[in-house]
């Protein structure tokens, strides 16, 4: 669009202008001769940022280069325009020319590259994030790699000497009378002769996971041995277990026993982390690639500074409780899980309970 034009009082008038900008306002050339600003339809705004870069040219004696937009056909449209002081006419007004183009196209493609930008950017940022956490994870898990190690060795210790304190328990059990008024010491060095094997079992566990066979397994059933097996526990501190589920088989080929020792052992945090009169729920979800075990309390919940070494090898919440263990269980049980190729994850809040999620993946599972 190009034309010509003069500042008439505190107005603009048109004075000439070619084919393309009566185009553009929807008129013929001729209709534009002599017409004002206000009437081609122009805002108040409009009409004083043109008439500034009018008088900044004649001011100046440069061209002044501007965006303007302007409304047709109930469209925002986006002009480039440049204009130029050519000097004043025989009245003593001064005038202009104009060059002006349509950019609108220009500016959608603009914006559209901004926002792309912005969620490359964004996607950018995601993955750095994910590159960061897998780099955590893999330091992670060498760390538990070493120290699985040094546990294992420290087992290997443990085992031997305590093999003998067994077998010379038993021999003095069978030289004490059980009428003895002290026969129940015997009875409970043997429970912590069992419990420091358990913990020695643990161990070896956290270094060389043993998950047992593989075999297929009603995960629904298994859910149901692992209620049945944990009812004791939940009644002596209150707590109901409750299972939701839809469907009556959920069938996956896993090792059973691996995969009840990490249940019972969620399950048992679960309790232990619940008041009386609490619900401790179990379910079974599936998606197309996954089978998820759930176990949600509403009980304490993990504090937030603690949660990133929930599964660090000796590191418990329960320090002080009377069900203070050596904060094994959740170590042991992802290692189990994560054998089988599986996850264990968990979010929690504090004062509104925990979700532990065991994912097994799908393609190793058949539902029925």
């Amino acid at each position: 669009m190009m034309g010509m034009a003069e500042i008439d009082g505190e107005d603009i008038r048109h004075l000439s202008d070619n084919f393309a900008t009566g185009k553009f306002f929807g008129l013929n050339v001729a209709d534009l001769h002599g017409r004002y600003v206000p009437g081609l339809g122009g805002t108040e705004a409009r009409r004083q940022m043109w008439l500034r870069a009018y008088r900044k040219s004649q001011r100046t004696g440069t061209p002044v280069h501007f965006e303007s937009q302007h409304v047709r056909d109930d469209r925002q449209h986006w002009l480039s325009i440049t204009v130029s002081f050519i000097g004043m006419s025989e009245e003593g007004k001064p005038q202009f020319a104009y060059v002006g183009q349509d950019v609108t196209e220009q500016k959608r493609l603009e914006e559209e590259l901004k926002r792309y930008t912005e969620g490359l950017e964004a996607e950018v940022e995601r993955r750095s994030e994910r590159i960061q956490e897998l780099e955590q994870r893999r330091m992670q898990v060498e760390k538990l790699a070493a120290l699985a190690q040094v546990a294992a060795g420290v087992a290997h210790e443990i085992n031997n000497p305590l093999a003998s304190i067994a077998q010379s328990m038993a021999l003095l059990k069978q030289a004490v009378p059980p009428q003895h008024r002290h026969f129940h010491y015997a009875q409970k060095i043997d429970d912590c002769i069992e419990r420091i094997s358990q913990i020695v079992k643990q161990l070896y566990q956290l270094y060389r996971p043993e998950t047992g066979k593989q075999e297929k397994v009603n995960l629904v059933e298994l859910l149901t041995s692992t209620k049945s097996i944990m009812t004791t526990l939940a009644q002596t501190h209150g707590v109901t277990i409750a299972c939701r589920w839809s469907k009556s088989r959920v069938y996956a080929q896993y090792p059973k026993t691996g995969l009840i020792q990490v249940l019972c052992n969620i399950t048992q945090n679960a309790i232990e982390a619940s008041v009386a009169g609490q619900t401790v729920f179990m379910d079974i979800t599936a998606d197309e690639e996954t089978v998820t075990i759930s176990i949600h309390d509403h009980g304490r919940g993990i504090p937030k500074d603690q949660q990133a070494r929930i599964f660090e090898p000796f590191f418990t919440t329960k320090y002080g409780d009377t069900e203070s263990g050596m904060g094994l269980g959740l170590a042991v049980s992802r290692s189990l899980i994560e054998s089988m190729g599986g996850t264990v994850s968990f979010t929690s809040y504090e004062g509104e309970g925990t979700t532990f999620c065991v994912q097994l993946l799908r393609q190793q599972a058949g539902l029925l």
